[in-house]
């Protein structure tokens, strides 16, 4: 061995230790850790679940991928706000707490942004609104505004949520006369689909037969409903995984291909109707229709662009809503919630109401938008719902633009955090929503109450900081009210007319990987009408 070796051995054996020192507890490419101005030195550095040298905590996430939310409830309930993840490339820092929710997203809401997701979402949502800021962002948010209004609620969409109900309903009487088991929830994703489409686009697309009074139609699929579905866990995946890009290209190239396809079937739905659409409307014509493209279309031509927004709408409409209705099925047929008699409750607050129904709307099964209030438990149970369950579980990781400051929390002795360009803070509803010092000691418990006002009995005004499932600041969910409304209209129109049971009274639900939380596998029923 010559000298030169040797040496160059010595070098190479020292960086090694170098680096390994300086990762032993720090993802590669991943900033150090940096301590926090306080006198107390139990304080000063960050807590961090244990690590793996140069990788971090990526082999934990990865490991933990379908049980992701209580692994971070776990960490949040034994390190408390402020605790620290390392993977490649990132510092991520929680932040599940109303203090640092609202200096992330309302104080500061121009210092943390999403454009770290492009990469990650941008095949399937392109610029759409989960992932996009700036002119982007402020185009759709205010087009969105728009198609959601007061008057919008009180003609259009209550007419087409009245008419898919009235689906609905028709389907339910046919599969209560066979006595089959069907999925629950594989029907509201047929529901919310064909709304989400008329609301977006005006038409059923070719998709109306994926839901009709005929119970064979459960039986169809469809390419791009198919899509949607396999889409979602896929694009997930990339979330926990920041080598992603990597592994797609080596040990994952199946992967790599599956979300290829699945976002050109996507793709090959929508583009159509938005070119269609485009080459039928002069251009600067205000809409005519007052749906989302017509809106979209008022601010921006590039076909490409405009599929990908509409992409991105298809996806929140569809599944938040859909799968929040299964959960809280479920939570109304859960043998653990008998004795709150919910589901008696919630059938003699219609019928108090069913008169205001059949005068305010054209039909007795159509709840008209001003009576929507009117309904105070169906209101708390959604809301209980959202808070147990929220459809977006997992909130959105967000990236510091610039160097700041997470101010110090007194009352619970929290230092103040330094947050660098290019950290990432996160945060999960699910874990928020089942912290104590939030929610109560009772922060487990499928509660509706705790909603409504115990001397007068209607609803609370609960701050966006504190019931965050909608998110909260200038980013709060435009589809609040949309989601409400048509969980009510089909609710309020179903509970009355049918008792439900569960084809497996014992089960336990479990919430699916993707980035929306549905229950694993379903929820089987079978269906009566009520005399």
């Amino acid at each position: 061995m010559t000298d030169h070796t040797l040496a160059a051995l010595v070098a190479a054996a020292a960086v090694l230790v170098l680096a390994t020192v300086r990762h032993w507890k720090t993802a590669i490419f991943a900033p150090a850790p940096l301590p926090r101005d306080t006198s107390d030195p139990s304080k000063r550095w960050p807590k961090q679940p244990p690590t793996v040298p140069f990788l971090g905590h990526q082999l934990v996430l990865n490991a933990n991928s379908d049980r992701f939310l209580d692994l971070f409830l776990e960490w949040r309930l034994k390190y408390g706000p402020g605790y620290e993840l390392t993977i490649p490339g990132r510092r991520m820092i929680d932040i599940n707490h109303p203090v640092w929710l609202e200096h992330v997203q309302k104080t500061q809401f121009d210092n943390f942004g999403r454009a770290h997701l492009m990469p990650v979402l941008g095949g399937v949502q392109r610029t759409g609104i989960f992932n996009s800021d700036g002119r982007h962002w402020q185009v759709q948010r205010k087009a969105a505004t728009h198609a959601f209004s007061r008057n919008h609620f009180k003609g259009p969409i209550r007419d087409k949520i009245g008419a898919h109900v009235k689906i609905v309903v028709d389907l339910f009487d046919n599969l209560a006369a066979t006595g089959q088991v069907f999925d629950f929830q594989d029907v509201m994703a047929r529901f919310t689909m064909l709304l989400s489409l008329a609301v977006a686009f005006s038409e059923p697309a070719g998709l109306a037969d994926c839901l009709t009074a005929d119970p064979a139609c459960l039986e169809r699929r469809y390419k791009f409903v198919d899509a949607f579905d396999e889409a979602s866990p896929l694009i997930d995946s990339r979330n926990r995984n920041a080598l992603w890009q990597l592994t797609e290209r080596t040990t994952s190239r199946g992967h790599a291909r599956a979300i290829q396809t699945a976002v050109d079937a996507i793709y090959d739905f929508i583009n159509p109707l938005v070119k269609a659409r485009l080459a039928t409307t002069k251009a600067g014509v205000k809409n005519r229709t007052g749906d989302l493209l017509d809106l979209f279309m008022e601010h921006e031509s590039d076909p490409w662009t405009l599929s990908g927004w509409m992409a991105s709408m298809l996806f929140a409409g569809r599944d938040t809503t859909a799968f929040t209705i299964t959960w809280q099925m479920y939570e109304l047929l859960r043998p653990g919630n008998a004795g709150q008699n919910l589901l008696g409750r919630a059938r003699a607050e219609v019928a108090e109401l069913g008169h205001q129904f059949h005068h305010s709307a054209k039909d007795a099964d159509t709840l008209d938008y001003d009576d929507m209030k009117g309904l105070t438990l169906h209101n708390a149970m959604w809301q209980e719902t959202t808070r147990v369950h929220p459809a977006a579980a997992r909130g959105t990781p967000t990236v510091c633009y610039r160097d700041t400051v997470l101010p110090a929390i007194a009352d619970i002795g929290q230092p103040a955090v330094v947050v660098r360009k290019g950290d990432v803070v996160i945060w999960q509803d699910w874990v928020y929503n089942r912290l104590p010092e939030v929610w109560g000691d009772d922060c487990l418990d499928y509660r509706p109450e705790r909603f409504l006002d115990g001397e007068t009995g209607s609803l609370r005004n609960v701050s966006m900081w504190t019931w965050h499932s909608f998110n909260a600041g200038p980013r709060t969910c435009l589809g609040k009210t949309l989601a409400t409304f048509e969980a009510l209209s089909l609710l309020s129109a179903l509970l009355p007319r049918y008792d439900f049971e569960m084809a497996d009274p014992g089960m336990q639900a479990k919430y699916t990987t993707g980035l929306n939380m549905g229950i694993e596998q379903g929820l089987r029923l079978r269906v009566r009408r009520r005399e």
